[in-house]
């Protein structure tokens, strides 16, 4: 026999000898194994083996030996440390043999055992060392020796034996019978007693553990019957309690399979959070084993609380796994939430790095806790995500999804050596769309959160939030948009023994804020909050009161503003409130007087209240007194207990009694409060209201000549008049669609613009609304006849979480519109004030497709109607349209009209009226000597191509003009400035008048390209002037910007009443408003033999003039003798004095006093001067009043009031040569021809 290297560490060669003989009765055997050396002669391992029993010849005789030296092939198979001796002897007979096996390793004893034989009984008493051979599980179990005391019976080829077998970490106990003959064991018992089992396993604990076994059947393939039982059994910090499992296991095939049914009262060590969910577990299914690997295929578990599958694949010499499980988990408490159950499929696998688990999981939330969350999700939510954790302990998450009625949201993430990453992003009915991202080490997490539209009844909106992990605790600054302005708020939360909030940044509508907050040991906060603004000064502050949350607030105005988008003022005022938190309700006291509020239209000139309440039961009184659109005067006193709320109110309206039937009365209703029917008497009719608030909201209401006017206490930007009587009856239910119907008639509805009032029109309204559809009918009637007709159908409104504005602008519509009348009647209602329209207009359209983007077709016409531009003074008369309705578009096909005395508009474009693009529109307008700028500053008429275009921010009004006729008056500030003057009114309420509020004009932006050959006309600051442009003027319609270059045709200057020639002028518009162009002008005047210069820089604003002379002269002498023709040494007192009213004008900078102008001003001309006596014609001081006769002919009439009158008339035939006339009673007829050029 050859034992290759492979097998015996080198090559061997053994020879094997022997011979055994068997028959009738007798067994013979002779058996030698030894290990041939190169030479072939014995060396090395030896085993013997002799053996010769005959029971009916009383013979028994047995001797057995082994040698294994080191380095042999016995000492290498066997991977001993030393050399194995082993010998087995004994003399005597079948009836009466005694013997003995001895062992050694290494020369130390590893057995000894004494063995006898009496008539086929064998005994065997003594100890062993079998873990001096053995190795891992086996040598652990029998070390450090095994006491043996066995027997076996032997009888006709069986035996029946008795063994025990006893170690320091296990006892074995072993009872049956084997037949050799036919090779089987006949009911063999093994019983085991684990002792010690972390000799097993260092990992494994355990307490009475017992396996029992029960064999039958052939040596090949027996049949085992096991069962294990332990009082406490564990792994690691794993421990199953009451431990049982049983099973039938037949040994020898292929696969083997284990059954197993196993169950435990409890295990615990798997953390805090599992240890509820495995009580009374159980485990039913079968272990495979085939080629060194073990598998399970679905596996059923279940304990009190959870239950699946779970399939294996186990390769244990390689310490590889696969298992995969498919587990529901039922009322799993969820600290702080709720409880949920669970549903898991995981798979888990053995790596390099440790076993790694991933597979979706689902948390179905079944209770909630947590109010605020409840709020959130508006029901119960469902979390779905696929998870994967490697064996590194990294986790991912992906397609994470929170589905519930009231949020949505999708996220996904990451934590990987220590970092962890995560994004998501969602909507919430009751905040809108949101994002999250969180990055960076936990302990240095950043998360940023951006928030859509969250509300929070400020109108909250586009917030940006980033929240820092610091040292000291999270670092926050968050900003946002809300009705009132700009929100910001920065801070820094510290985590140490007590929870302090550093509020370092709180501004809101002018207010800002500061403070710090500590949480107590008690539980409650305590702190302060400043709050200052202009005029207002308050405190937040915080404490505990025992275990209960006290909060003090205190604000005190005096000339306060609250920089809202319609500012608020208070001329004077304070609050104080005292609330306790206490776990049965809150409990509040409190007063406040605050003196004339103003808001827009809006004004309380006094108001004042007080509350008392707790344990919900108290009493709260307030009063109100101011005017909107119309004068009030109310008184409110409300009693609350538990169940009911009873109100107490009167009050006037406009001077006008307002008063209830009765107390209104609340009652507390599961989910909220009910209004019981309650009447509201107004000065023109009555108002019947009952309702229900809470969980559900619902409105009913009757009313009979209720005045719209009403509504501007509420909303004094709604400044409608008009009567309404009718019904509505409206729920909302959970998904916030209105259900129910409404009938209202509304007569003599108008509303006040600018300029002018809306006719008074009838309207009558039937609608009928739900989820499935909300139809509405109207009619429009004025002066008893019917001129328009109107029905809508929207729905059905899709199902969702997002805003209901949103879901309706997604819903189907169709809608039919017929209007024939004036437009003057519905224009103004539409609160357009910039703009006023008026003539007959006839609309037929037909709506379709979704109310966000609707399809219509139809037409819109009107002849001779009038459209006004009040901002800008342009109007537009006789004007005609020709529109047609297509798809979401108005499409112009025809516009024109008259605008100004001769010109005339044209146009074609469209109005897209779909509402998610915000009613833009794009409109092509071409002019032909259109008066487009009427204001008392700036007068102009154009030719040329403007185009309109809007947005949801505003509107541009951009293109190319040539200006045919425009006028400037410099030192004149635009009319539209007059309005935000920082004027402040004081003590108005005493006199009872209300105050004109600025309100911000409509986004209207101006991108216009002005050119001006002739005829722009210039005055003011002592200026008459003609001149050519090229201007470019942008910015707001109200306050336009104007840059470019203006250049002087011809024309004059007027200092101190004396006429200058301009001789040269260039005007450069740098952008300001009011416009303030650069000057440089230089003017020439010839008197009494010399000539002055006059040049004037600077702005228009601050002009700067300085004069100069031919010869030279000192500027006192120059002015003296252009004003009085004398030197000024033969100045009588007088003309000193207005000599140096003229010098004093000159150094100053200004025009000073100018009546020559403001007289030509009101007569409406061109031009008017004062002409210096002439001794060669013999006129005398005179004056000359000229007007422009078109584009090139210019017309002046003179005279001295002492018989000199002369007509001079002036025609331009190029900008260098002119023809000049003039015919006078003195001088006679002259025609004269002048060319001049600049250089």
């Amino acid at each position: 026999l050859v034992l290759e290297a492979p097998v015996s560490g080198k090559r061997r060669v053994l020879a094997v000898g022997g011979n055994a003989t068997i028959h009738k009765g007798r067994a013979l055997v002779d058996l030698t194994v030894l290990t041939l050396g190169e030479t072939a002669k014995g060396s090395g391992d030896t085993v013997r083996l002799h053996l010769d029993t005959n029971p009916d010849a009383d013979k028994f005789d047995v001797d057995a030996l082994i040698a294994a030296p080191a380095g042999g092939a016995i000492v290498t198979l066997l991977k001993l440390p030393a050399p194995l001796d082993a010998r087995l002897s004994g003399d005597g007979s079948w009836r009466n043999w005694v013997g003995r096996l001895d062992a050694s390793l290494g020369g130390k004893p590893i057995a000894a055992i004494a063995i006898t034989g009496t008539n086929g009984l064998f005994t065997a008493r003594g100890t062993a060392s079998p873990g001096a051979i053995l190795t891992g599980a086996p040598g652990r179990l029998l070390a450090p020796q095994v006491a043996i005391d066995a027997s076996a019976q032997v009888n006709n080829g069986k035996a029946a034996i008795t063994a025990l077998l006893n170690s320091a970490a296990i006892d074995l106990d072993i009872r049956g019978a084997v037949d050799f003959s036919d090779e089987s064991l006949d009911d063999l018992a093994v019983t085991a007693r684990l002792l010690q089992p972390a000799a097993i396993d260092p990992r494994i604990s355990g307490r009475d553990v017992r396996v029992t076994a029960r064999l039958t059947g052939s040596f090949v393939s027996p049949i085992i019957d096991y069962r294990l039982s332990a009082a406490s059994f564990g792994w690691g910090p794993t421990v199953a309690t009451n431990l049982r499992a049983a099973g039938i296991v037949r040994a020898g095939t292929v696969p083997l399979v284990i059954p197993i049914t196993a169950s435990a009262a409890r295990i615990d060590g798997l953390g805090d959070q599992a240890t509820p969910f495995l009580t009374n577990v159980r485990i039913d299914g079968a272990l495979r084993w085939a080629n060194g690997i073990i598998t399970g295929d679905r596996v059923r578990f279940a304990s009190d609380r959870l239950a699946g599958t779970v399939t294996i694949v186990v390769t244990p010499a390689t310490g590889t796994f696969l298992i995969t499980t498919s587990t529901a988990v039922q009322q799993v408490t969820i600290p702080g939430i709720g409880i949920a159950n669970l549903q898991a499929d995981l798979r888990v696998a053995s790596s390099p790095t440790g076993p790694g688990i991933s597979g979706p999981l689902t948390v179905r939330v079944t209770r909630l806790d947590n109010a605020a969350v409840a709020a959130l999700t508006q029901g119960l939510p469902v979390i779905a995500a696929d998870i994967a954790i490697a064996g590194d302990q990294s986790i991912v998450i992906r397609s994470a999804r929170l589905s519930s009625p009231g949020l949505n949201a999708i996220a996904s993430g990451s934590f990987v050596k220590g970092l962890l990453r995560a994004t998501g992003s969602g909507t919430s009915r009751a905040y809108g769309p949101f994002s999250l991202a969180v990055a960076g080490p936990v302990v240095q997490l950043v998360v940023d959160v951006k928030l859509a539209k969250p509300g929070l009844g400020i109108g909250l909106a586009a917030v940006t939030a980033r929240l820092a992990a610091k040292p000291e605790g999270w670092r926050f600054d968050a900003q946002g948009q809300t009705n009132y302005g700009p929100l910001t708020v920065a801070g820094l939360a510290r985590t140490g023994a007590a929870l302090t909030v550093d509020v370092t940044k709180l501004t809101l509508a002018g207010l800002t804020g500061h403070g710090t907050v500590t949480q107590t040991p008690a539980g409650p906060f305590a702190g302060r909050i400043d709050i200052a603004g202009r005029g207002l000064t308050g405190v937040f502050a915080l404490s505990a009161q025992g275990n209960v949350q006290r909060a003090d607030i205190t604000a005190t105005a005096k000339q306060a503003q609250i920089d809202l988008t319609t500012p608020v003022t208070i001329d004077a005022g304070d609050l104080k409130l005292s609330v306790l938190l206490p776990a049965s309700g809150p409990s509040i006291t409190g007063s406040f007087a605050f003196s004339d509020i103003r808001r827009g239209d809006l004004i309380i000139t006094d108001t004042a209240g007080s509350i008392a309440f707790a344990k919900g039961s108290g009493h709260g009184s307030a009063t109100a007194k101011g005017r909107a659109d119309i004068a009030f005067d109310a008184k409110l006193d409300a009693s609350f207990t538990p169940d009911t709320i009873t109100v107490v109110t009167s009050g006037t309206l406009d001077g006008r009694p307002i008063t209830l039937s009765g107390p209104a009365l609340m009652n507390r209703i599961p989910g909220g409060w009910a209004l019981a029917p309650v009447t509201v008497v107004t000065p023109e009719g009555k108002l019947i209201i009952s309702g229900q608030f809470g969980d559900r909201n619902a409105l009913k209401a009757q009313l009979d000549r209720v005045s719209l006017s009403l509504l501007t206490i509420a909303w004094p930007a709604f400044d409608v008049s008009g009567r309404v009587t009718g019904t509505i009856d409206l729920s909302v239910d959970g998904s916030g669609v209105p259900i129910g119907n409404a009938s209202l008639r509304i007569n003599s509805l108008s509303r006040t613009g600018l300029s002018s009032t809306s006719l008074p029109i009838d309207i009558g309204i039937n609608a009928a609304l739900d989820a499935n559809a909300t139809t509405a009918r109207a009619v429009i009637v004025r002066a008893g006849k019917v001129q328009g007709r109107a029905q809508l159908r929207i729905g059905p409104i899709p199902p969702g979480s997002e805003p209901l504005t949103e879901r309706l602008f997604a819903s189907q519509v169709f809608g039919q519109l017929r209007y024939q009348g004036p437009a003057e009647a519905v224009w103004g209602l539409a609160g357009i004030r910039g703009v006023d329209v008026r003539g007959q207009i006839a609309i037929a359209a037909d709506l379709g497709g979704v109310l966000g983007n609707p399809q219509l077709t139809g037409t819109a016409r009107s002849e001779g109607a009038r459209v006004e531009a009040t901002l800008i003074g342009a109007v537009i008369d006789q004007a005609s349209l020709d529109a047609r309705f297509t798809q979401s578009r108005l499409e112009l096909v025809r516009f024109g009209g008259r605008v100004g005395k001769d010109g005339s508009i044209s146009g074609t474009g469209g109005i897209d009226l779909a509402a998610n693009r915000s009613f833009a529109m794009d409109i092509r307008l071409a002019m032909k000597n259109a008066e487009l700028v009427k204001r008392d500053d700036l007068t102009a008429t154009a030719t040329g191509n403007v185009r309109i275009a809007t947005d949801e921010y505003g509107g541009v009004i951009s293109g190319k003009l040539r200006i045919d006729n425009a006028r400037y008056r410099l030192g004149t500030t635009a009319a539209v400035e007059v309005p935000v003057l920082p004027v402040r009114e004081i003590n108005t309420h005493v006199l009872g008048r209300r105050v004109n509020v600025y309100v911000p004009p409509t986004r209207w932006l101006l991108n216009m390209q002005v050119t001006a050959d002739r005829r722009l006309f210039v005055s003011g600051m002592g200026l008459e002037s003609e001149w050519r442009a090229d201007l470019k003027v942008i910015g707001p319609v109200t306050a336009p910007l104007i840059t470019g270059r203006v250049e002087l045709v011809r024309g004059d200057y007027d200092f101190a009443g004396k006429r200058f020639a301009l001789t040269r002028g260039d005007l450069r518009f740098n952008g300001s408003f009011p416009p303030d162009p650069t000057i440089a002008v230089s003017a020439t005047s010839t008197s009494n033999g010399f000539t002055a210069q006059l040049d004037i820089t600077g702005t228009a604003q601050r002009p700067q003039i300085a004069f100069s002379s031919v010869p030279a002269l000192p500027e006192d002498e120059v002015l003296s003798r252009i004003l009085f023709g004398e030197s000024v040494t033969n100045l009588s007192a007088p003309e000193a004095l207005q000599l140096a009213g003229a010098l004093a004008s000159l150094r100053g900078g200004n025009g000073g006093l100018n009546p020559i102008n403001m007289v030509r001003k009101g007569l409406g001309i061109d031009r008017l001067r004062i002409l210096p006596a002439d001794t060669t014609t013999g006129r005398k001081t005179s004056i000359a009043a000229g007007q422009y006769i078109g584009r090139s002919v210019y017309v002046e009439l003179a005279t001295d009031a002492q018989g000199y009158t002369a007509t001079r008339i002036e025609v331009s035939l190029t900008r260098s040569l002119s023809i000049l006339s003039e015919v006078s009673t003195l001088g006679g007829t002259s025609v004269n021809l002048r060319w001049k050029r600049d250089y």
